[in-house]
């Protein structure tokens, strides 16, 4: 079975890949959603830091334009293009699958089974020790202006630096960042390094409303 991982370079398409097999097959391919007009920031997830992770892991990325306003129709051909170039399942990072509630009906229209690996698990926490237990190092790459912490940004998710703010009253601020609070970009997997410098070292820069990591030029 073919998969496609739909990805963003952060924590939970990458746990939801490992979770789920589909980043240990050649076959599977990583797929990015961009505008259909190019016009696109990506700055808590820069496209060539996905890039630099699919090559070394071994996988095809590939970047498909959605078109608005019909938004929804964008998505329905490229699951349909999918299926057609033998791709039969998707895998989502989705933590709270429901928030897509047209997700369903569009994978299911094109015959591709959906795999949310990370949707059953009750406690969030749990996630993020998953990825340390992995060797996933997702890092800090955006977080809402409102809850914006700059000993935060640029630093490794997970339990401890939530413990380090005082951020663990998961109503207040979901550990994983489920409701905006923060961003994550994968910067190392095991002995895998996705960028050669040191994270917490980066600029910090607010636009829109979120303060995000300044990323060095591919």
């Amino acid at each position: 079975m073919s998969a496609a991982v739909l990805w963003s370079g952060g924590k939970d398409c990458f746990a939801a890949g490992l979770r789920s097999g589909a980043l240990g097959d050649p076959a599977t391919r990583l797929v990015t959603f961009v505008p259909a007009d190019g016009e696109a920031a990506f700055r808590c997830h820069p496209l060539w830091l996905m890039e630099r992770q699919a090559r070394a892991l071994g996988l095809a990325h590939e970047r498909v334009p959605i078109a608005l306003p019909d938004w929804e129709a964008s998505y329905r051909a490229a699951f349909a293009r999918l299926a057609a170039e033998g791709v039969t399942r998707v895998v989502t990072g989705d933590i709270t699958p429901a928030a897509w509630p047209w997700l369903p009906a569009a994978l299911g229209a094109a015959g591709l089974a959906l795999e949310t690996p990370l949707a059953d698990e009750p406690d969030p926490l749990a996630l993020l020790d998953d990825l340390d237990a992995a060797g996933i190092v997702a890092t800090v790459s955006g977080m809402r202006d409102d809850v914006y912490r700059a000993g935060f940004l640029g630093r490794r998710a997970g339990r401890a630096l939530l413990a380090e703010h005082g951020l663990t009253d998961p109503a207040a601020f979901h550990p994983c960042g489920e409701r905006g609070e923060y961003h994550t970009a994968v910067t190392a997997f095991g002995e895998l390094r996705f960028l050669d410098d040191d994270p917490s070292t980066l600029e910090h820069e607010l636009r829109d409303g979120i303060w995000a990591l300044v990323f060095p030029a591919a």
